[in-house]
């Protein structure tokens, strides 16, 4: 191939054979007529040429291969083909290409006698480059050095063609998503190395090269690859998102950018598409970069607005008076008749300027002088069907120009625009309704120079025809063809649409150009450092969220063309710093604007990182902390709780399954609770109803019978308060304890019941029949007719109750999904009645759903749902499923001082300079012999990564005891040991300890928060203590006992029972 000034180099390989004659030497190319000549050759005669030459790796693997990033010695071996002497003779080495270096290139051979071969007496180095693209996959890129032999005033040239061995990378296939979409997505890569040597490791960078996409994520890693291998990303891929800069399914160009540890650079372009067409949106752009738009698409700049320009000289409303062309209707065949025109106005179609037209009467024009050009018979624009002449056609069909029809134009000097008008004209075949368009040339700027072009209608139909093909087409053709004929754009062929075009219709308008945006400005400017003034690298600048550019080494960022919008917002944001924003309004096109950011930061410390606390059950303990920000701008902090524990689950996934049928001999199960550390199950296999009970690993360990086992199907559901166990026959409701004794009965509105809910907050049990609304009922069997429940139409065969659901939809319901009949979930709040999915269990599940009950005994760490599923024999038989719902993290919390309130901790902002106050509450109420560990992570915008503070909390009964005991070497930790006795008549010991002798405060208050009794103000002695408290004085109820010393706070509950 030629280079970029039309020369090349021909290089002989010593293998090849070159007899003295004629050789015959072709040059061809794209669009360039070939050209044929011939070459003596010669034999030569007095000459030193290359008799040899070695590469010696000095600096490399030492795999005998010319490998990127490797130096050499090379040694050159002349030879004297002569039959004369030469002296002082030396050799020059140099080289053109961009990935060879060369030091010391200059050898010395001195005398070399008539056919004497003569070894250099320098060694030349020379340095491939990190970047130095394969020789074997890419021979067009082969280094190539250029040797200068000299002696005296003679001179011949020598060539060595270096081949360096390589990766080399191609894209294989794209993976996630044919598109990529309008939200944010992963993108991965397969790459293919067609190299001729294995890779490493590669890091990747992708970056997009026009504003159809934004790269979220910009760097990935490819593991190593053999040579004739794939791969793709290993673990993170890249995250992008399309923007409306980029046409829904157009292509945008990308980059993928792969180096290796060692430097090596290697880069991939490919193109990908984003979004799909469809309705509202621009259609394109063709090869040459022609976009069209309509009147519908009413979210883009450049969407067209209907503004007839009536031209036709014999209607009374024109606007202007236009020329009529010579057409009468009558041509030879009925084919249609064109003429050509001058327009007095440069047109600019597909980069090619025309100042005449051909106007046909058959709804077209074709560019330049094609008086022939009349086909009535039309064809799809984008497809040269008939060859290639350039066509513009608002309304291509076959036409009958009769009556008052006229075909005219007009040159609009003033607004330099150029309209094109069929007047009146009708369809040959089948048409009895008049036909007007007119086709609007505007003098609008576009960035290629092509003219932009409009369609409108104002009288339009497109009828079918006679139907018979071989005839006339059915339909007309409306789009723009190219004069070569290889690209165009079909708005419509044969009443078949572009998914972007909007039907035929009076009124409408469709418009031609080579740009989104007709109008646009620069935009240019510096990111700079607040504190420093000095320019920030690598910063992200962003206007309205679309288009985007990195601020180079100086912190310098431009944008050559922005579309004008009604308003803007461009925003610099760097990682570390604060995002900086600037609105800008009334910007005129052809505009140059600069806009310099100076980013402020924030900085971020937290007094601890880490808080452990011992308790007994139902205590709290409260420690205080404080987040400070450094910066000289507002810290932006979000909370968010994680747990630590050695299982990974996300909601609904499935945790354990149990084949209970099996276990117990039972082909009926129905309902199913968690409680005690066991499974209690009903069950009425052969009419037999039984209660199962099963330890959490499946084993059974004990059944009862039902109440009445007179009645053959049993209980269908269970669920439990806390302390007895709940079922219910046909309508009676049955309270049990854990031994299945019967302890409440009462009857209930339906019957059968199928499920049923304890509802802890409302402290009732929710009932409900499979086709019946869920209403609730007191423990004593009083119906609360102000709860009823709308069931939305779902078949309920379970309900459970989830105290900690985030929306406050407390109850779920289980059912099965009418579409895939699968088993589904949605939930309902008990108060306000909203209904809303939540999830359809997955496929491997199986099974109709029978029962559920929502806990969080069976796990500490999490909330579960398990459910009674029911299975053919050769399904597995009914089932236990046990499924995650979320991690349990109600044991702490953590509340952040505002102005003079406390408030639940989750977001908030702290000024430059200033700190804030944050209490941590551990609680274990409800809790005993368990071992909780968290993570409170702080999610800011400071420079540091997200803060962290571990939370561990250990609940156990033993602790008084161990201070009891008062043994010396366990640690002593600050809180409240023990209140014994608890509950009490008039008065109880109070016991705590200190780590340390500190100052102390413990008082008592009541449920409304006051302070009823101050037991200690002052100083207290490091260990264990103990005070009395008399209540002789105070009602019965619930107290609260408050201990604060050095910023801690414990509390405990006690009672007072007189």
């Amino acid at each position: 191939l030629t280079a970029s000034n039309g020369e090349t180099v021909f290089v002989i390989d010593d293998d090849f054979q070159l007899d003295e004659g004629t050789v015959l030497l072709t040059i061809t190319g794209r669009d360039i007529r070939p050209s044929f000549n011939q070459i003596e050759i010669v034999e030569s005669l007095d000459r030193i040429e290359l008799n040899d030459y070695e590469l010696t790796e000095v600096d490399g693997n030492e795999d005998q291969l010319i490998n990127p990033g490797e130096t050499f010695e090379l040694i050159l071996t002349a030879k004297n083909t002569g039959e004369r002497r030469y002296e002082n003779v030396t050799a020059i080495v140099e080289t053109e290409s961009n990935w060879v270096q060369i030091e010391q290139g200059e050898t010395r051979f001195g005398r070399i006698e008539s056919g004497e071969t003569v070894e250099g007496e320098e060694r030349i180095r020379v340095t491939i480059t990190d970047d130095c693209p394969d020789g074997i996959s890419r021979p067009v890129t082969k280094p190539r050095l250029e040797i200068e032999f000299r002696s005296q005033e003679d001179v011949w040239e020598s060539i060595v063609m270096l081949e360096p061995h390589a990766p080399h990378f191609t894209l294989q296939r794209l993976l996630g998503g044919n598109f990529i979409s309008y939200e944010e997505q992963d993108l991965n890569l397969e790459i293919n190395n067609i190299g001729s040597v294995d890779s490493p490791q590669l890091n990747a960078r992708l970056i997009s090269l026009d504003n159809g996409v934004n790269v979220r994520r910009r760097e990935a890693a490819f593991p190593p690859v053999r040579a004739g291998e794939r791969c793709r990303i290993s673990e993170d891929p890249f995250r992008v998102i399309g923007t409306r800069a980029a046409i829904p399914g157009s292509s945008v160009d990308l980059i993928l950018i792969l180096e290796t540890e060692s430097g090596f650079v290697d880069s991939v372009a490919f193109q990908h598409q984003v979004g799909e067409p469809a309705a509202d949106s621009p259609q394109g752009p063709d090869d040459h970069g022609y976009y069209c738009f309509d009147d519908t698409d009413t979210d883009w700049e450049s969407a067209p607005e209907y503004n007839w320009l009536e031209i036709c000289p014999d209607d009374d409303d024109r606007e202007f008076e236009g020329i009529s062309l010579n057409f009468d209707g009558r041509s030879p065949h009925d084919i249609g008749e064109s003429e050509v025109i001058e327009t007095d106005f440069t047109i600019q179609f597909y980069g090619i300027e025309y100042d005449r037209i051909t106007i046909s009467s058959n709804g077209f024009i074709a560019v330049g002088e094609q008086p022939l050009m009349t086909n009535f018979q039309n064809w799809p624009l984008d497809r040269a069907i008939g060859g290639g002449m350039g066509m513009i056609a608002p309304f291509w069909d076959n036409l009958d120009l009769s009556g008052d029809g006229h075909v005219c134009y007009y040159f609009d000097e003033e607004r330099n625009r150029f309209i094109v008008e069929w007047y009146n004209l009708r369809h040959r075949t089948n048409g009895n309704r008049n036909l007007t368009f007119q086709v609007v040339f505007t003098g609008e700027v576009t960035a290629t120079g092509d003219t932009p072009i409009m369609f409108q209608y104002k009288g339009i139909s497109d009828l079918d025809g006679n139907g018979d093909w071989r005839v006339s087409i059915p339909f007309a053709s409306i789009g723009i063809s190219s004069p070569y004929g290889n690209t165009g754009l079909s708005y419509v062929f044969n009443d078949v649409y572009s998914p972007t075009s909007a039907r035929l219709q009076i009124r409408r308008v469709i418009k031609y150009q080579t740009s989104t945006e007709s109008e646009s400005f620069q935009l240019y400017g510096t990111v700079r450092d607040h504190d420093t003034n000095q320019g920030l690298s690598d910063a992200l600048v962003s206007v309205r969220n679309t288009l985007f550019t990195e601020t180079d080494s100086t912190g310098y960022w431009h944008f050559e063309s922005v579309p004008i919008f009604d308003s803007l917002m461009v925003t610099a944001h760097k990682i570390g710093f604060i995002d900086s924003s600037v609105y800008l309004n009334e910007v005129e096109n052809g505009d140059s604007l600069e806009i310099n950011f100076s980013l402020l930061h924030a900085e971020i410390s937290i007094s601890d990182s880490q808080f452990t606390a011992n308790l007994e059950p139902d205590q709290e303990i409260e420690f205080e902390f404080q987040v400070e920000n450094n910066g000289n701008g507002p810290l932006d902090w979000t909370i968010e709780k994680q747990m630590v524990t050695e299982e990974q689950y996300e909601p609904w996934d499935l945790k354990n399954s149990i084949p209970a049928g099996e276990i117990v001999g039972d082909e009926r199960l129905y309902g199913g609770i968690f409680c005690e550390d066991r499974f209690f199950i009903a069950g009425a296999g052969e009419d037999l109803p039984m209660i199962y009970v099963l330890d959490r690993e499946g084993r059974e360990r004990n059944r009862f019978d039902q109440p009445h086992r007179d009645n053959r199907n049993g209980m269908k559901d269970l669920t439990f308060d806390g302390e007895l166990i709940w079922g219910a026959i046909e309508n009676e409701v049955f309270g049990m304890n854990i031994d299945c004794e019967v302890m409440e009965n009462w009857f209930c509105q339906y019957n059968p019941v199928q499920a049923m809910a304890w509802d802890s907050e409302l402290e009732v049990i929710w009932v409900a029949g499979i086709t019946s609304d869920p209403i609730a009922y007191k423990r004593d069997g009083q119906r609360v007719d102000s709860l009823v429940i709308n069931r939305s139409g779902l078949r309920i065969y379970g309900l459970a109750y989830y105290p900690e659901d985030k929306d406050d939809c407390n109850l779920y319901i289980y059912h099965v999904d009418r579409d895939s009949r699968l088993p589904t979930i949605h939930k309902v709040n008990p108060l306000i009645g909203d209904t809303t999915f939540v999830a359809i269990l997955p496929d491997e599940s199986g099974g109709e759903p029978k029962g559920a009950f929502i806990t969080k005994s069976y796990d500490p760490n999490s909330w579960i749902m398990c459910s009674v599923n029911h299975d053919s024999e050769a399904d597995g038989g009914d089932k236990i499923h046990v499924w995650h719902l979320d991690w349990f993290d109600g044991w702490f919390n953590v509340d952040v001082m505002t102005e003079n309130d406390r408030s639940e901790a989750v977001s908030g902002q702290i000024a430059a300079n200033e700190s804030t106050d944050f209490y941590l509450n551990l609680s274990s109420v409800g809790l005993n012999d368990i071992h909780l560990n968290s993570i409170l992570c702080f999610e800011h915008n400071a420079d540091d990564a997200d803060i962290s503070i571990d939370i561990e909390l250990i609940v156990t009964d033993y602790v008084s005891d161990q201070l009891k005991n008062n043994d010396k070497n366990s640690p002593v930790i600050f809180g409240l040991s023990s209140i014994y006795p608890n509950p009490f008549n008039s008065t109880t010991s109070i016991s705590y300890t200190l780590p340390k002798s500190d100052e102390v405060r413990l008082s008592i208050h009541d449920l409304h928060g006051r302070e009823i009794a101050i037991l200690q103000n002052g100083m207290g002695q490091m260990g264990h203590q103990t005070v009395l408290w008399n209540a002789v004085n105070q009602p019965s109820g619930l107290y609260l006992c408050r201990l604060e010393s050095n910023g801690k706070v414990s509390t405990a509950k006690l009672m007072l029972m007189k």
